[in-house]
């Protein structure tokens, strides 16, 4: 997702994220690494470039997945 990010950035080209999470968790997903290291300045960081490129937008409707 970064680099993706970073070329859309560097060109101004509309870039859509998606997640199931608000910004706040995505911060702290972004903190710790996957070898358990927390990494705040870089999670600040890639924080600050989805904040400088989206609008936040919640879509809230009915669960559509079939569960078995």
């Amino acid at each position: 997702m970064v680099r993706n990010s970073k070329d859309g950035y560097e060109k101004r080209l509309p870039t859509w994220f998606t997640s199931n999470e608000d910004l706040e968790s995505l911060r702290n997903h972004f903190v710790v690494t996957n070898k358990g290291k927390q990494e705040k300045l870089k999670a600040m960081r890639i924080m600050e470039r989805i904040r400088s490129m989206a609008k936040p937008i919640e879509l809230v409707c009915e669960n559509r997945r079939n569960y078995l």
